[in-house]
This record gives C-alpha cells, sequence and structure tokens, in this order.
C-alpha cells in the first residue's frame, strides 16, 4: 500500500521552486521601486534648493544695490541688474541675464551649480521678477527638468520688499 520511501515528489519541488521564484521577483521589484522613489526624491530635493538659491540671488543683488545707495552712489537704483520677465542667474552673478534660451546648469567639481563650468546636469532655472503696485519685488523661480518622459518642476515664490 504505502511505500515508505521518504523524500519528495516531482510536483512538491516545482512549487517549492514556484514560490521563492515568485518571492525573489517581488523583492527585486520592490528594490526597483525604492530605488526609483529615493532618485525622483533626490532630484526633488536638489530643485528644491535651487530654487531657493535663485530667490538668494535676487536678494544678494537688491541688498548690494541697497548698499551703494547707502554708500551714496547716486546713480544706484534698487533694482539694477534686476530683469522685468523671466531671466536666469548663477551664485556668481552680478545681475540676472536675459539670454534666451535659458541654458542648463552644469555641476563644478566643488558642487555648486553655474552656467560657465562644469557637467551640464537636466536642471533649467527661470527667475522671473515683477515689480508690484505696492512698489514691491515679487520673485518666482521654477527650476523644472525632464524625468522619464516626463516635465517636473519646483516653484518658490517670494516678494522682496523696498527698504529705502
Amino acid at each position: 500500500m504505502w511505500n515508505d520511501k521518504r523524500g519528495l515528489t516531482i510536483i512538491e519541488v516545482l512549487a517549492a521552486v514556484g514560490i521563492f521564484v515568485l518571492g525573489g521577483l517581488g523583492v527585486f521589484a520592490l528594490i526597483q521601486q525604492i530605488t526609483s522613489f529615493s532618485q525622483e526624491g533626490a532630484d526633488r530635493l536638489t530643485a528644491s534648493l535651487l530654487a531657493q538659491e535663485g530667490v538668494e540671488i535676487v536678494k544678494n543683488i537688491r541688498d548690494t544695490n541697497f548698499l551703494k545707495i547707502h554708500k551714496g552712489d547716486s546713480g544706484a537704483d534698487w533694482m539694477d541688474g534686476l530683469c522685468d520677465g523671466i531671466c536666469h542667474a548663477d551664485y556668481a552673478s552680478a545681475q540676472l541675464s536675459t539670454s534666451q534660451p535659458i541654458p542648463y546648469l552644469s555641476i563644478d567639481g566643488d558642487g555648486f551649480y553655474q552656467y560657465l563650468s562644469g557637467t551640464e546636469t537636466r536642471f533649467k532655472r527661470d527667475i522671473a521678477t515683477q515689480l508690484l503696485p505696492s512698489g514691491d519685488l515679487g520673485v518666482t523661480v521654477t527650476v523644472y527638468w525632464v524625468e522619464k518622459g516626463q516635465t517636473k518642476e519646483v516653484i518658490v515664490e517670494a516678494r522682496l520688499y523696498n527698504w529705502l
């Protein structure tokens, strides 16, 4: 009746192998998804920091103009070096540039993003300024990049006041 042979049948072996394969494919898909999310998060963080840097560039230009006025430069205006419309600049810029098209930012060996040297990245940064009816300056910085065929963007807005 019953053979007392101990061992596994071919069906049991195939079932066990199938379970291991399905588990392995699930883990592989999970690792791939986590890697994708972490790259997307890193890009979004980089874009957020580049957008905030754009606002800081405009603040720096405005503050430099205020210092010139404070030191008695009669020809200085608090809006010198700022543009009306869409511009771009990097951290070393003394004024906003209106050249079109907006170039890609490059990253140099020290980790600084700029336009003149370094390895080109996939990020572009638009800095839009607008003189508001109140006399203040509205600043909108948009950093955008293409990821998996879709254009992603981060927008930072600020309002800079005329201290004079």
